[in-house]
């Protein structure tokens, strides 16, 4: 798949930029809105391993290492050649000891 043309991926672009325009949201409650947005579109292509990559970001960001951790496992297993998860997960693994 042609990750340039991914709709579901030009769908979330500018996710973070409306998220950032609300007023009174704290940076926690922005990072649980954008990690839902992600899974929302997860669950339309659950075998793309870019937005995988990207949930597994958006979980990490938001403290949650268990789903950040299965998200890359996932894109690992779906696309062993895809590098990014790899080192997503190293530093996961690294930062959290």
């Amino acid at each position: 798949m042609d990750i340039a043309k991914d709709p579901q991926l030009d769908e979330s672009k500018g996710m973070d930029a409306r998220l950032e325009e609300r007023p009174g949201q704290d940076d926690q409650t922005k990072k649980r809105e954008i990690l839902q947005n992600y899974r929302q579109l997860l669950a339309k292509d659950p075998r793309n391993v870019t937005l995988l990559n990207e949930v597994g970001l958006a979980a990490e960001a938001a403290g949650d290492g268990d789903r950040a951790r299965w998200a890359y496992k996932r894109a690992m297993r779906l696309d062993p050649g895809y590098e990014q998860s790899y080192l997503n997960l190293g530093l996961l693994d690294r930062k959290e000891g």
